[in-house]
């Protein structure tokens, strides 16, 4: 059984954070064929990416987005099925609207879980009336245009059913991943955009299902790359967030010497108007003091340097299967911060790993203690079906699992204090993205009747790090010098000079 169904729906009752999911504007009047649907988005960014590529798909095929369920005839959740906490997360959504839906309301399962589970999925939340995996702007087009009818829709490579009233549809099988990159439109909704630059993993770690829901490494084409991005600009947005699960790896597969280093010059000569081009991910493996010079190097390269570490003692990186030795690691972050001295340097750790000692765990305290990152992120170790590690021995608790969790993010919540309050009486450059008159400007003693505007420095990734609040009213999109007053242990306070 995919999960505990009365747990599940007690918790679906709850609040869902607006920042969880990306509702969609209504196009306006929906007539004759045209369907009302309305997009529900978890998980990660190359989620939110996705959701933007199929509500251009549903739209160009007549279909018209709107920005609420009650609003749509078909809800459809784009799931994550990557870690526990994400796939509950996705499930709960499922049952809450699933409890919501009106006769005749359908609700689509899309997306990482459905890939993964799809008989799972069909068993155990029969709310759900279709299902269809991480390609889903290859199939839901067909799909919408059968609903309520007795026909079948033919794809290039899978037949579409119709979809009976009450009936569930859905592949025999997770479909098979392609080697496929759709042309579809960017529109940009804000100042940030992010671009996906590639899909699956060549990495085999020992605790990651990805390869196996998402197949192996494929770079999207340069050129693709390139057009989306221009795209993007000519509708405003400053700043465009690369997402890939290896950004690092990107081109290798084409074997023609594009790399991560030509997609980033090639993007800052012909598209100098994005002023911050932010990566995510670096591995750790694929560093090297020439790649990090090169990168230094290019103009409109965000200072920001996301490097997944997962774990530092060698014994447990030895069982992750991470290649990096950390002592290697250690030099490379030495270089970025001789190169990139303002640069924000993020990590991510897991505890709890299979057979993971006390001492191993202290080992990573005193590192990390050491190490003095500006943003780091932690993550108990999540069983995941169909990885070796979800075979090995010794499997640590889940409360001391949360145990080990909860002191990382106390030590590091005082290195970050530290850091951020350095920052005070410095300038930082921040791009605005909109405005706030809610409770936040209450612990700052600069609150006036101004008015707040809430942005980003290059220090801050979108939707995982901290805030700047500007006082006063600033134009959305534009990139300002504040000047900062006030600094907590993620969010700073100032105004512009």
């Amino acid at each position: 059984m995919l999960y505990e169904r009365e747990r599940v729906v007690r918790s679906a009752t709850r609040s869902i954070p607006a920042s969880c999911y990306t509702p969609h504007e209504n196009s306006g009047q929906v007539e004759g064929d045209m369907v009302r649907f309305y997009i529900d988005t978890r998980g990660c960014p190359k989620n939110t990416v996705d959701s933007e590529a199929l509500q251009a798909v549903l739209q160009a095929a007549g279909h018209a987005p709107v920005n609420s369920p009650a609003a749509a005839d078909v809800l459809i959740v784009n799931t994550c099925g990557f870690i526990d906490v994400a796939k509950q997360e996705s499930i709960d959504r499922l049952l809450e609207l699933g409890q919501q839906k009106r006769p005749g309301q359908r609700l689509i399962a899309a997306g990482c879980l459905s890939q993964r589970y799809p008989e799972e999925v069909a068993a155990d939340i029969p709310e759900v009336d279709f299902m269809t995996g991480i390609d889903a702007w290859r199939t839901l087009p067909a799909a919408l245009e059968q609903l309520g009818t007795t026909q079948t829709a033919q794809l290039d490579d899978v037949s579409v059913p119709a979809v009976p009233s009450g009936s569930l549809l859905r592949f025999p099988a997770t479909l098979p991943v392609l080697n496929q990159w759709p042309e579809l439109p960017r529109k940009g909704t804000g100042p940030t955009a992010y671009i996906k630059i590639s899909e699956g993993c060549n990495y085999g770690c020992t605790f990651c299902a990805i390869p196996v829901m998402k197949g192996l490494y494929r770079s999207k084409p340069l050129s693709r790359i390139l057009q989306e991005a221009k795209e993007l600009a000519s509708r405003g947005v400053k700043e465009v967030v690369l997402v890939s699960q290896d950004s690092t790896a990107y081109g290798l597969d084409m074997r023609n010497g594009t790399s991560l280093i030509t997609l980033l010059s090639a993007l800052a000569e012909e598209v100098p108007s994005l002023l911050w081009v932010r990566v995510l991910y670096f591995h750790p493996d694929r560093l090297t003091h020439q790649f990090i010079d090169q990168i230094a190097a290019i103009p409109t390269f965000c200072p920001y340097v996301d490097l997944p570490l997962q774990h530092v003692h060698p014994d447990i990186l030895r069982r992750m299967r991470r290649g990096h030795l950390i002592e290697r690691t250690e030099e490379h972050i030495a270089h970025f911060r001789e190169v990139l001295p303002h640069a924000a340097i993020r990590t991510t750790f897991i505890v709890g790993f299979p057979g993971e000692r006390r001492a191993e765990f202290e080992f990573l305290l005193e590192w990390t203690q050491r190490r003095r990152f500006d943003r780091l992120g932690v993550f108990c170790y999540s069983l995941e079906e169909g990885t070796s590690s979800a075979e090995m021995a010794d499997q640590v608790p889940l409360v001391t699992r949360e145990h080990r969790r909860k002191k990382l993010l106390a030590i590091q919540e005082k290195i970050s204090l530290e850091i951020q309050q350095r920052l005070i009486g410095t300038t930082l450059d921040v791009l605005i993205e909109g405005s706030d008159d809610q409770s936040r400007p209450r612990y700052s003693k600069h609150a006036s009747q101004d008015g707040w505007s809430v942005g980003r420095s290059t220090r801050d990734a979108p939707e995982v790090d901290g805030i700047v609040l500007v006082r006063g009213r600033q134009r959305i999109g534009s990139i300002v010098p504040v000047r900062i007053h006030e600094a907590t242990a993620y969010d700073l306070i100032g105004e512009v000079l």
